[in-house]
């Protein structure tokens, strides 16, 4: 998953993605729905600012700005997962389902990519060991980014099924990974502090 995408746009204090890359949540937040208030056409600021909302564990807004996202940018993998846990989130489980297996079904050109494995993990097609095993084995992403995209999504299912301590147990093994560079290494942090963990 990709970290937020530069916004174009500068605002006082820098780009909105270098005030979120700096901690400067709420700045960033203000300045993606500025972006988006002066281009409603453009995914990218939804994305981000539903990143934002999700970090904030904000669900319902989450979902709308990363549903808006796919809306406008139909080929993109990085937001059908994140759907999917937010819906997941708010007790939508099989809309989750549903969104995430139309999209797959709908985008056959991307069987056998890593996004793939990952929505077949959340759908319940593929086991976590599986999961962590493509991960490893991710030809076109070497290093730790799959390690963590897939350390997260094995907390979030952990969680999801009531298994707290499971789930922050991979949390930190996705932090461990360093991978600074996706979100889920951020949204593996806000779950840790929201575990007291």
């Amino acid at each position: 998953m990709r970290k937020f995408a530069e916004i174009r746009l500068t605002f006082p204090g820098g780009s909105a993605t270098e005030k979120q890359n700096t901690g400067d949540i709420a700045g960033a937040l203000a300045d993606f729905s500025r972006a988006i208030e002066i281009d409603p056409r453009e995914p990218d600021p939804y994305y981000n600012r539903g990143a934002i909302y999700f970090l904030k564990h904000d669900w319902k807004k989450a979902l709308s700005d990363l549903r808006r996202h796919d809306e406008l940018n139909q080929e993109d993998e990085d937001a059908p997962p994140l759907i999917w846990a937010a819906h997941a989130r708010l007790g939508e489980k099989e809309a989750a389902d549903r969104g995430l297996s139309s999209f797959v079904a709908d985008h056959p050109e991307q069987a056998g990519s890593f996004y793939t494995e990952i929505d077949n993990f959340l759908l319940g097609k593929m086991s976590e060991k599986d999961l962590l095993a493509a991960a490893d084995s991710v030809e076109e992403k070497k290093g730790p980014e799959p390690q963590c995209e897939a350390w997260y999504y094995a907390g979030l299912k952990r969680l999801l099924n009531g298994d707290k301590a499971g789930a922050a147990d991979a949390f930190r093994k996705a932090v461990a990974t360093g991978e600074k560079t996706t979100n889920e290494y951020d949204f593996a942090e806000a779950e840790l502090k929201d575990l007291g963990r």
